[in-house]
C-alpha cells in the first residue's frame, strides 16, 4: 500500500587547483567559452531535466559547429572567400566523413574512426529527421547519453594543430 519513490541525485565535480586556474587566465585574458562547449552544457541540462527532444538539438548544434570550426579554424591564411563559403556551406557529412579526420593525429584518427564517427553520423541523421519531419524516434535518454559520450570523446582528441 505504500508507493515507491527514486530520487536522483546529480553528482558534483569538485575544481582542482589547475582547473581553477586555467578558468582564472582564460578570464583575465577575455576568453569566451567556445560555443560547441555551452552547447554541450545546454544539452546535459536538457538530459537532466527530460527534454530529450531540445538535448538532440543542442548535441547535433554543437557537433556541427566543432567541426565546422576545427575545419575552417585549419585553413591557412590566404584561402580564397569563394573557397571558404564553399566549405562553410558543404553538407555536414563531408565534415564528419572527411575533413574532420583529416585533421587529426593517426591515433586519434584511429579512435575517431574505430569508436566516434558512427556515433555523431547517428545524431546528425536524428537531427534531420528531427528537424525536417518533427520525428522525435530516438529522442530517448539512451540515446542523448550515448552522443554526449562521443561528444566528449570528440572534443577530447588532438587535432594535428595542437602538437
Amino acid at each position: 500500500w505504500i508507493q515507491s519513490m527514486v530520487i536522483a541525485v546529480q553528482g558534483v565535480h569538485t575544481v582542482t587547483a589547475d582547473e581553477w586556474q586555467s578558468m582564472l587566465s582564460h578570464a583575465l585574458a577575455g576568453r569566451e567559452v567556445p560555443m560547441h562547449i555551452v552547447l554541450l552544457g545546454d544539452a546535459e541540462h536538457c538530459i537532466d531535466v527530460g527534454d530529450y527532444r531540445r538535448a538532440l538539438v543542442d548535441l547535433s548544434v554543437a557537433c556541427e559547429v566543432y567541426l565546422r570550426t576545427s575545419v575552417l579554424d585549419s585553413l591557412p591564411d590566404g584561402v580564397l572567400e569563394p573557397a571558404v563559403r564553399v566549405i562553410e556551406e558543404a553538407n555536414i557529412n563531408q565534415f564528419v566523413a572527411h575533413m574532420f579526420p583529416a585533421l587529426l593525429h593517426e591515433a586519434a584518427r584511429n579512435e575517431y574512426k574505430k569508436s566516434i564517427k558512427e556515433d555523431l553520423s547517428a545524431l546528425l541523421a536524428r537531427r534531420k529527421k528531427l528537424m525536417h519531419v518533427a520525428s522525435l524516434d530516438g529522442a530517448s535518454r539512451e540515446n542523448c547519453q550515448k552522443f554526449l559520450l562521443a561528444l566528449q570523446a570528440l572534443f577530447r582528441l588532438k587535432l594535428q594543430s595542437e602538437a
